[in-house]
């Protein structure tokens, strides 16, 4: 084993050398008096050197330790260097980085609406984590995201923001950036518990109340959201099937609706029957800008 004194001799001298100093560990000077440790293995019947660390930054205790990580590595049949790469390559690849490789390459193509994802992401997720590498993010990040939607008292956008972070870096795994998910311990109990769909309906008097409420204030509400609510109350559909739809989708000569199966959840197209209240064209046009021509 080499001393430090030793060591201080090599550099003295000024000479190139790489000398052992451990097991498969060497003290380098190269022609610039720079000094490094460097460790030796074999892979694939060929030798390699890599770099561990500068001296006297890095210390011979330091490298020795760092020396039996790398020896454990490669006797798992792993590529020591490989395995450095692909750790820097995790340290430069921030939240934003990873998110919008799992945008382009699984939400986009899988998901029929992956703008919401995509919009809980941006207000909520990536104000804290975005600008962190993937490798750096760990459970306390992931519960002070938790908590401070929970603390803006939106259960439900909480457990989704939960469930995509959860997809998000298993999806930094799948691609191998990662070897562990900071988001897996954690369950709908630590972000906005279990979600219970709500019974309650409102009554006639209370929906006439609402209306009310809405022509009060028809200035800053809107006539084109007064009259899609009315249609909502109506045809009983969800907000994108109305706001989304298309005039083709509408023939009004004979009151029916023809929802198409690529805009259904289910993915079966039906066709609804249009009360007179409901087939009055000027309704329809009034709702230029929710739906499209």
């Amino acid at each position: 084993m080499i001393t430090v004194s030793e060591l201080k001799k090599i550099i003295s001298a000024g000479l190139p050398v790489r000398k052992p100093v451990g097991s498969n560990l060497y003290f380098r000077l190269n022609q610039y008096s720079v000094a490094s440790w460097e460790f030796r293995y074999v892979i694939n019947g060929k030798r390699r050197y890599m770099t561990i660390g500068k001296y006297p930054e890095m210390s011979l205790s330091e490298a020795n330790r760092k020396a039996g990580e790398m020896t454990a590595l490669r006797n798992e049949g792993k590529d020591p260097l490989v395995e450095k790469n692909r750790a820097q390559s995790a340290q430069a690849y921030n939240c934003d980085r990873l998110f919008d490789d799992w945008f382009e390459h699984d939400l986009r193509p899988r998901l029929k609406h992956p703008q919401i994802p995509y919009r809980i992401y941006g207000k909520d997720i990536h104000p804290v984590i975005g600008e962190l590498s993937v490798a750096s993010v760990t459970p306390l990040d992931i519960r002070k995201i938790l908590v401070n939607i929970r603390e803006s008292k939106r259960p439900t956008v909480c457990n989704d923001a939960l469930m995509y972070m959860k997809q998000l870096f298993q999806h930094g795994i799948k691609i191998g950036l990662l070897t562990n998910n900071p988001a897996a311990t954690f369950t709908t109990n630590d972000a906005g518990g279990i979600e219970e769909a709500k019974s309650r309906a409102l009554t006639e008097e209370e929906i006439a109340e609402v209306f009310r409420v809405f022509r009060e204030n028809i200035s800053s509400f809107g006539r084109d959201n007064y009259i899609a609510c009315c249609l909502f109350l109506m045809l009983g559909v969800r907000k994108s099937e109305l706001c989304e739809a298309k005039w083709s989708e509408f023939d009004l000569d004979n009151a029916l609706w023809h929802l198409p199966k690529e805009r259904m959840k289910t993915g079966v197209p039906i066709t609804i029957p249009l009360p007179s209240q409901a087939s009055n064209r000027s309704l329809y046009g009034v709702l230029t800008g929710q739906i499209n021509s």
